[in-house]
């Protein structure tokens, strides 16, 4: 199980040209880097992954913390390195072992997305263009996995999401790479066929190879070749909506989620409580607040953490008055003992705190 402390992912580039000819062996852009992260952090980007397949769908909830317990079962608690169980391989029928593997790649290249890639906005890919298309058009075909934004950027990012547990560190790797950008030239070209009002920057190819041995260590492989698909103006605050409705969903605030989607924004209370750090403020959605809304879900799951949820309160605003994303919006990803702060300025408190008038401090 991985419950407490942090597990590294190596993390190798390759060239496009080396993905996409024929014949050429894979070849590095670079030297390697590495993807550290804490078991909540995983778990938030595993969940946030599959809600935001439709974030007002209540079954996507439940599934969540279905997957949550699934990845727990397969990830060994000893290394720092993070490295599938021996037994992975028996604990689940062929199908649904590809199905944990997949979920537990997407949820690793959600947090290479926001923390690697510097995007903070990730929504699911068919989820969010199914959501901009008339009733009349359904979406078919391949598609990647991922949309990925930049705050106060007039274009979005394509990235498809491969996870595999091979014998060897790259076999496969190359093929199923090319695989994948072949998948962002399918949505792109989906996207441009239908006039979806989103500019394409880059499309990106990363590929999650799980170890289960000590001679070579799990690692993320990916390409990203740039290419502008379109030229239409993006649909910001639309993505912008989209992508927080699945945090609120996540907290158990499906109306509010519900309105975020549908663009229909009802005045909520404003929480009360706040966190401070390095200048920046978050609203902290303490128990007495959620409950104000009587739509609440417990999340079992964080209950051993008795965790707080918040936001940036700049972000708060942009949601609640419908205002334009500022350009210089950044938040600076944080994760230590009792508090992750995501890129997006979703932010999650956890262990002892104390409070002085409406400010917590840890």
């Amino acid at each position: 199980m991985f419950i407490t402390g942090k597990k590294e992912v190596a993390i190798y580039e390759y060239t496009h040209a080396s993905v996409s000819t024929t014949g050429a062996h894979l070849k590095k852009n670079g030297n390697n880097d590495y993807l550290n992260f804490s078991s909540l952090r995983l778990s938030i980007a595993m969940a946030r992954t599959i809600l935001s397949k439709n974030p007002a769908d209540l079954d996507l909830f439940f599934q969540a913390c279905s997957s949550f317990f699934g990845m727990q079962t397969i990830i060994e608690s000893s290394d720092p390195k993070l490295k599938l169980t021996n037994d992975y391989s028996i604990k689940f029928r062929d199908f649904s072992l590809t199905g944990r593997i997949g979920e537990l790649a997407q949820a690793i290249n959600y947090i290479f997305a926001q923390d690697y890639l510097k995007y903070p906005i990730v929504v699911d890919f068919w989820g969010y263009i199914s959501s901009q298309l008339p009733s009349t058009i359904t979406y078919k075909g391949q598609s990647p996995d991922f949309v990925l934004k930049k705050f106060g950027v007039n274009s979005i990012s394509l990235l498809e999401s491969k996870g595999s547990c091979p014998w060897k560190s790259t076999d496969k790797l190359k093929s199923k790479l090319n695989e994948a950008l072949e998948q962002c030239d399918a949505g792109s070209t989906f996207i441009s066929d239908n006039k979806i009002p989103v500019t394409i920057d880059k499309k990106y190819a990363s590929c999650v190879w799980f170890s289960n041995t000590n001679e070579w260590d799990t690692r993320i492989g990916f390409c990203d070749p740039e290419g502008v698909a379109n030229k239409y103006n993006t649909d910001s605050h639309s993505l912008f909506r989209y992508h927080y409705a699945s945090w609120f969903s996540m907290i158990g605030l499906f109306k509010f989620s519900k309105q975020l989607l549908n663009n229909e924004i009802r005045k909520p209370l404003r929480p009360n409580k706040y966190y401070t750090n390095r200048d920046e403020r978050f609203l902290v959605f303490d128990p007495k607040f959620i409950e104000s809304y009587q739509e609440i879900i417990e999340i079992p799951y964080f209950e051993w953490r008795k965790a707080k949820f918040g936001i940036s309160e700049k972000i708060w605003d942009i949601l609640i008055d419908g205002q334009e994303e500022i350009e210089n919006l950044k938040f600076e990803p944080v994760s230590k003992e009792k508090v992750e702060i995501f890129a997006d300025g979703t932010i999650v408190l956890y262990g002892d705190y104390h409070q002085e008038g409406d400010s917590l401090y840890l």
